[in-house]
């Protein structure tokens, strides 16, 4: 592609946001890239987002520090005439869930690579729609699983490809927060425009990433639970867009839990919260336990106001040093992701995964993530809510769809790392 990788997002006075961002990141890194079109609800209110980020990035506009040129905007109901235009090649949706299959199924059908926020939709069904259409399209696509591009889960893939680890036993993660309920009694916690509560809107990336670590076997069982907890809103709701709470239904869960069995005999225990009293903070954890060492990870937010750059990264790899004959002691190496510059991501991986998805249509190169693996997700974590409805019941997956790129599986040599996989991360520099 000779011209510059044209840019447009959906959604972009909300989530968005991070999007908009990277793409005027790369523009001022003077990677081939624009950022072309913006669309959202509030045309005054997302000019003036866009402009607080082109300013953020090219410092103020003056005679002598002229920014490029602003995308133009679109009213929402021009979003097919702006997916439409020659000039946009990348389409980021980053709309409420119950927009999705509407929004991306366009998109593909004009031909347009997507990077979808998660959820894909807010069922099973819908998601296979989306699959269905990327597919057909044969164009590239993303769900937003921006973890797995944070710098402390390449530091994880090291530790896992060269053995120190050993043969997997089991993964344990988390996404727990004390006091995070977004917007509540709008969209976000009605159960039909969403599609669920902290299942819907967290699980999926530390999931992600477990599955990710695994090579992305496929599930044989899920067993979900799901808790509403006791408290008034004001102790449910986070901090999330000024604590705003609208006057609509709130019939979603606080707490989602699943345990996973996988083809190759290990078991994924993951659990998601929005409001969890007893928890001292809201924190991200992923744990890897090897049969010759464990790779622990933490993102804690001690400050409790949504913001990502005020949250603290650290972890630690554990295993065994033999001292003398018959003797061994155990070790540890803690990481640290906060001090070295080069080490810091304070977007959770965000601005590298639109990157990707830009590399991948300038070159013509399959990327290391595709949208058949954030369907994979969305087809456990459905799964986990039907298991839920009927009090935690394990359910097969027997007949329930699976993307066909990841079947079959892959032989797995976890003893030296997951062999076989394609999904290595440095397939697209």
């Amino acid at each position: 592609m000779d011209n510059p990788v044209g840019i447009a997002v959906v959604g972009a006075n909300g989530i968005g946001k991070f999007q908009v961002r990277s793409a005027v990141r790369m523009m001022k890194a003077g990677q081939p890239v624009r950022l072309v079109a913006v669309c959202d609800l509030n045309a005054e209110d997302t000019k003036r987002v866009v402009s607080g980020i082109f300013e953020e990035v090219y410092g103020k506009q003056t005679d002598t520090n002229v920014w490029p040129q602003l995308p133009e905007y679109y009213e929402p109901d021009d979003y097919p005439g702006m997916v439409g235009c020659d000039d946009v090649h990348v389409v980021c949706i980053c709309t409420p869930n119950f927009l999705h299959p509407e929004q991306t199924i366009a998109a593909f059908r004009a031909g347009k690579p997507v990077l979808l926020e998660k959820p894909p939709a807010t069922t099973a069904e819908d998601a296979w729609a989306i699959y269905d259409a990327w597919k057909a399209s044969g164009r590239p696509a993303r769900l937003h699983l921006n973890n797995l591009m944070a710098p402390w889960y390449t530091d994880f893939r090291h530790y896992r490809d060269t053995g120190v680890l050993g043969d997997v036993m089991y993964v344990d993660v988390e996404w727990v927060r004390v006091q995070g309920g977004p917007f509540l009694r709008k969209w976000f916690s009605n159960r039909k425009l969403a599609g669920g509560g902290a299942g819907i809107d967290l699980m999926l990336h530390p999931l992600g990433n477990a599955m990710d670590a695994l090579g992305w076997p496929k599930p044989i069982m899920v067993s979900g639970r799901t808790h509403r907890m006791n408290l008034p809103i004001e102790a449910r709701i986070g901090p999330y867009g000024g604590r705003q709470m609208g006057d609509g239904l709130d019939d979603v869960e606080d707490i989602f839990s699943l345990d996973i069995w996988l083809e190759n005999g290990v078991v994924i225990r993951a659990r998601t919260s929005w409001a969890q009293p007893g928890t001292q903070n809201e924190t991200f954890g992923f744990h890897f336990y090897g049969n010759k060492g464990g790779f622990h990870f933490e993102q804690r937010w001690d400050i409790n106001d949504g913001e990502d750059a005020h949250s603290i990264q650290g972890g630690h790899v554990v295993g065994w040093e033999q001292t003398a004959p018959g003797r061994a002691i155990p070790t540890k190496t803690s990481l640290n992701w906060n001090h070295d510059p080069a080490n810091m991501d304070l977007g959770m991986g965000r601005h590298e995964t639109l990157r990707r998805l830009v590399t991948e249509v300038a070159s013509g190169c399959r990327g290391d993530v595709s949208l058949a693996h954030g369907t994979a997700l969305a087809a456990i974590v459905f799964r986990g809510y039907e298991s839920a409805a009927r009090g935690g019941l394990p359910l097969t997956m027997d007949g329930v769809r699976w993307p066909v790129e990841l079947e079959p599986h892959p032989t797995l040599n976890l003893g030296s790392g997951i062999a076989g996989t394609g999904l290595g991360l440095g397939e697209i520099a």
